[in-house]
């Protein structure tokens, strides 16, 4: 767990590590175009293999750009298969924008929901499931370099709390 290491660092106060909630890993689509099934591993092979474009974050910096390069083994798919159509954007920001601004058809691209849901001109086309799931943990915690920790536990303990559920499930985090 990151959080861990950044504690044993010295970057995070110990004990302040509060979990946000879970993210999962999602396709998501042009808002204009037609809503792909992806609900299943073998939907989403066949969506795969039938997009002109497949827009992901760095596999070497992202965690979903490096779990869509393990999708790919896991549903038999041969890379390259893909390399032509595969779009490598340095971030998930970047890889909606690019996925917005595309030509063509069946377009997609895998990102974590909560990056899905702030995309101008996409939308959220389904999570992974089965065996190409991923959910990820969002943690919040006060760093040791904070100004005002305590101001900063409060806005944690907020943003955690019953009356942002809605807030956070907004913004892609699971209930």
């Amino acid at each position: 767990m990151q959080i861990t290491q950044l504690a044993r660092d010295g970057h995070v106060v110990p004990g302040s590590a509060r979990i946000l909630g879970v993210v999962r890993t999602g396709m998501a689509v042009r808002k204009a175009d037609p809503m792909p099934d992806v609900s299943t591993p073998d939907a989403l092979e066949a969506a795969l293999l039938a997009a002109e474009g497949i827009y992901i974050p760095d596999p070497e910096q992202s965690t979903a750009g490096a779990h869509f390069m393990k999708i790919l083994g896991k549903l038999g798919i041969d890379h390259d298969d893909l390399t032509s159509r595969l779009r490598i954007d340095p971030n998930g920001e970047e890889a909606m924008v690019e996925l917005a601004k595309g030509k063509g058809q069946g377009l997609l691209g895998c990102i974590q929901t909560t990056e899905i849901r702030f995309g101008s001109d996409v939308v959220l086309a389904g999570r992974l499931s089965g065996h190409v799931a991923l959910a990820t943990i969002d943690t919040a915690a006060v760093t040791t370099h904070s100004r005002h920790p305590e101001q900063a536990a409060q806005f944690i303990s907020k943003l955690i709390g019953p009356d942002a559920a809605q807030l956070r499930m907004a913004m892609g985090f699971d209930a």
